[in-house]
């Protein structure tokens, strides 16, 4: 067994930390190794290894706490009570109060509870089922959830907020569970990048990484849905956040994948218009767990390193792209009385046979380039298909599945032992925290497709039946290629339109920042939000300095560098 840390960083990070922690409460002991990513203490009370940040007032009905030392002993079994050691406040929606009062079942009345959370969810503590440790939580006590005045928006803010905050959340929070893990394979982090918390992670990975050098980083960017009502100014400083993150985090991590909230239509078999962070950060979630599963299976020899080793082995591509199938498309057959005929699958192969390799694939979506996956060359890739038919498969060979499987990850030009697959019975399990954002018509509460012809579930039967989801077969795909030039592009575009819009006077810069704020008013520049925000010049008049145009433009070759390495 080797430990992972979860990092969590910014709010919509901790949605999507939120719904994965959730996921591993629903599995069996023997479906996958709790000890990776839970801890024991003297107590035989277990606890996730998590260093979750967010801005004050973000945890919503959790209380929020002093982080002091404390005792670190642990041991390496998967037993025992839990504890709550986080105190619930302010009012608790229906299903905080059943899991404060013990009643709450995480399959019971699954859709009861998604439809409660779908419509009174405003922090993500508010469908939360974790237990913490105290060492897990911290709040940045300077800036405010919520807060549009003195909002956490720039790559700057987020640095000196790092340096102001080191000492607690490195040598108290994150020690706590260093000294904790006696076979620390690396670090899953999760991270805001659009705000505050692109310079704040960043500048904790680069210590992180100058701390243990030889550990494993594997960073996923959380961009949100975009807000077409925000200023130009507001527009470029959340691109150069964007951009300075994927700097910034391809120099520290081993693996940089940005995700993006997914457009309406992305998934077939879901509903279109996903708004909320409660929904869409489900299906980011959905896919971090599921293309980190083989690092937490009993029986895979995969781990963070192996893993990132695989689409990164030459050191030179960190930033690659994640890509999922939910629910893959499996259809349910029916008996010839009309009736279902449960778990009966048809043929899983099928849909790898009919797959288009050499060009887009349908059933496929690319996260990080927000479009159906295409398929072309590629430096290293790693593939998962959970839900393995079990029933009404025509194959029941291991070793002849896996083979089926191969053929279709080998119809993908990649370099030699630069691509793995994994299979797997163990399904993606939806919990009633987990919200029902699935289309009823189209699938079964296994995630299987539905035939109309065969059944009219909606007016003929008389049979009441539960269409609500509890599980879904899912394909993820994670990989590095070409490809992403259009990501690294994108974010040069970001640090343009701000070296475009630097004015500085005489190039030497402005003697405070109320005379910089004069000048570019009179000239109709639209930068008071570039200022304020910390992107130019900063607080003058106390000696301090955001970022420079000349440290803007080095970035920028930093990234037209890194374009250079991902052209075959």
């Amino acid at each position: 067994m080797k430990e992972q840390i979860v990092l969590q960083f910014g709010n919509l990070a901790n949605y999507v930390g939120t719904h994965f922690w959730n996921a591993q409460g629903l599995y069996n002991e023997d479906e996958i190794d709790h000890q990776v990513l839970f801890g024991t203490n003297s107590k035989e009370e277990f606890y996730p290894r998590l260093v979750s940040v967010d801005l004050k007032g973000a945890l919503g009905s959790l209380k929020s706490m002093n982080f002091g030392k404390q005792n670190s002993e642990t041991k390496d079994t998967w037993s025992g009570k839990i504890q709550r050691i986080e105190k619930l406040q302010d009012k608790k929606n229906s299903f905080l109060q059943d899991l404060e009062n013990s009643q709450f079942d995480a399959y019971s009345d699954l859709k009861n509870y998604s439809d409660n959370l779908s419509n009174s969810v405003k922090y993500w503590s508010d469908f939360n089922q974790l237990y913490y440790q105290k060492n897990s939580l911290y709040e940045i006590p300077s800036y405010t959830h919520g807060d549009k005045t003195s909002a956490f928006s720039s790559f700057v803010q987020g640095s000196e907020v790092f340096f102001s905050q080191y000492d607690d959340i490195i040598d108290e929070n994150l020690r706590f569970f260093l000294e904790g893990s006696d076979n620390l394979q690396g670090f899953n982090v999760m991270s805001d990048v659009n705000n505050g918390f692109s310079g704040f992670t960043a500048n904790f990975l680069e210590n992180l990484r100058d701390e243990i050098p030889k550990t494993s980083i594997i960073v996923f960017g959380i961009n949100p849905l975009a807000d077409v009502q925000r200023k130009m100014s507001q527009v470029m400083i959340e691109n150069a956040n964007c951009a300075l993150a994927m700097k910034y985090f391809s120099e520290s991590a081993n693996a940089y994948i940005p995700l993006y909230a997914p457009k309406a239509g992305s998934f077939p078999h879901i509903k279109s218009k996903l708004i909320k962070p409660y929904h869409w950060t489900s299906i980011i979630s959905s896919a971090i767990e599921t293309i980190t599963l083989p690092t937490r299976l009993p029986s895979s020899q995969l781990d963070l390193y192996s893993m990132c080793n695989l689409i990164n082995s030459s050191g030179t591509t960190p930033i690659s792209s994640l890509s999922a199938s939910m629910p893959f498309p499996l259809q349910r057959n029916t008996s010839k009385d009309g009736t279902f005929d449960k778990g009966i699958a048809l043929e899983w192969t099928d849909v790898f046979r009919k797959a288009n390799v050499k060009g887009s694939i349908e059933w496929l979506y690319n996260l990080s380039l927000e479009a159906n996956y295409v398929v072309k060359e590629e430096f290293g890739n790693l593939s998962i298909f959970r839900g393995l038919p079990t029933t009404g498969s025509k194959i029941s060979n291991q070793e002849h599945e896996a083979h089926l499987f191969d053929e279709f990850l080998n119809m993908f030009p990649t370099p030699p032992n630069c691509s793995k697959g994994y299979l797997s019975k163990t399904s993606f399990p939806i919990s009633n925290t987990f919200p029902q954002i699935f289309d009823e018509q189209k699938i079964d509460e296994n995630g299987l497709l539905l035939k109309k012809k065969d059944f009219n579930y909606e007016l003929s039967s008389d049979v009441d039946i539960d269409f609500t989801v509890k599980s879904i077969p899912v394909f993820g795909r994670i990989s590095s290629s070409p490809s992403l030039i259009k990501l690294i592009r994108k974010s040069l575009v970001g640090l343009e339109g701000i070296i475009k819009n630097f004015r500085v006077g005489g190039g030497e810069g402005w003697s405070s920042t109320s005379d910089y704020i004069k000048t570019t008013r009179a000239n109709n520049y639209d930068n008071f939000d570039l200022v304020s925000s910390g992107f130019l010049f900063r607080s003058f008049d106390q000696g301090q300095k955001g970022l420079t145009k000349e440290d803007i433009e080095n970035h920028f070759q930093d990234l037209l560098d890194l374009e250079t390495k991902y052209e075959f």
